[in-house]
């Protein structure tokens, strides 16, 4: 076997065990609610243990720490994103089943694609068109829509979080596609987790002063609680790392297509774990997502240049 059929191999297993990490840390942040942390909190302490895990890796790996000057106001902005996509994502999760807002979540590639062409000032092509209504249609199975009490079981504040997450996690791939290609990874990782830390603090501190989320941790005695915020933190920095080591083994094309295992691991660990519906009207509206989905990645990544 070659050294590229190798690298292959390494990429895809790397990028799976990313995408269970995210998985796990999505169901660690639900627990995790259950003893008193908010998702301001949890954003922040997140953003630490990766942090301190990136100065750790990074010279361990010889990788530089270091970021050129023409790269900051772009990884400031790609951390922002990140941030905002997070914190709409785990307040989503406090809200709707996690299921449900991953579903919402993983809107993001056919987002990324209409962006795209709106940028390049290409036309939207038709498929990438029907694959965002079909992916419509398929939430709104999931959700039930036009069922009897559908206004009233539906949080569509939950909802709205969930599409935030999927738009700013569109606008980080956007960004970090057109200002941050040439930058290294490794550094990039590390300057826009600070961004991102620092706009989580920022948050925290607002939303606390004007009354709209509290910045709650475990208790100081609470041992379990405090478990749960590091193994959700650990699980969520080897996402972040698998993904972004996967990105270097093989094409983010292929990264993003395996991403969508991220709530294929999901969707039974919280059936499982945190008792969520998995009955058959989720289960085809979520292969409807799914499915748009990854017809929007194929089109998009047998795009002509």
């Amino acid at each position: 076997m070659d050294k590229g059929s190798n690298a292959r191999i390494a990429g895809i297993l790397v990028t799976v065990m990313a995408a269970a990490g995210y998985a796990g840390n999505n169901v660690l942040v639900a627990l995790a609610y259950g003893q008193g942390a908010t998702p301001t909190a949890v954003l922040f302490l997140r953003y630490v243990v990766l942090i301190a895990g990136l100065l750790i890796i990074l010279p361990m790996t010889g990788q530089s720490l270091a970021l050129p000057r023409r790269f900051f106001g772009h990884a400031i902005a790609a951390g922002c994103l990140a941030s905002f996509d997070s914190l709409c994502l785990i307040t989503a999760f406090g809200l709707i089943p996690i299921g449900l807002a991953l579903l919402i979540l993983y809107f993001y590639p056919i987002f990324t694609a209409i962006l795209q062409s709106l940028i390049e000032r290409t036309p939207i092509s038709p498929a990438q068109f029907g694959c965002l209504l079909t992916a419509f249609a398929g939430l709104a199975i999931a959700l039930g829509a036009g069922g009897e009490g559908f206004a009233s079981h539906v949080n569509f504040a939950g909802v709205l979080c969930a599409f935030g997450a999927g738009l700013g996690s569109a606008g980080f791939f956007i960004w970090s596609r057109y200002g941050l290609a040439s930058a290294e990874p490794g550094a990039t990782t590390l300057f826009t987790s600070l961004a991102g830390a620092v706009i989580a603090a920022f948050a925290g501190v607002a939303f606390y002063v004007i009354g709209l989320m509290p910045f709650h941790t475990p208790g100081p005695s609470d041992g379990f609680g405090w478990l749960l915020i590091l193994a959700l933190s650990i699980c969520f920095s080897i996402g972040y790392f698998g993904m972004s080591l996967g990105v270097q083994l093989i094409s983010a094309t292929r990264v993003t297509m395996l991403m969508n295992l991220e709530t294929v691991f999901t969707m039974p660990l919280a059936f499982v774990i945190l008792g969520e519906a998995l009955d058959a009207r989720r289960l085809a509206g979520a292969t409807l997502v799914l499915t748009s989905v990854v017809v929007s990645q194929w089109l998009a990544a047998n795009r002509p240049a």
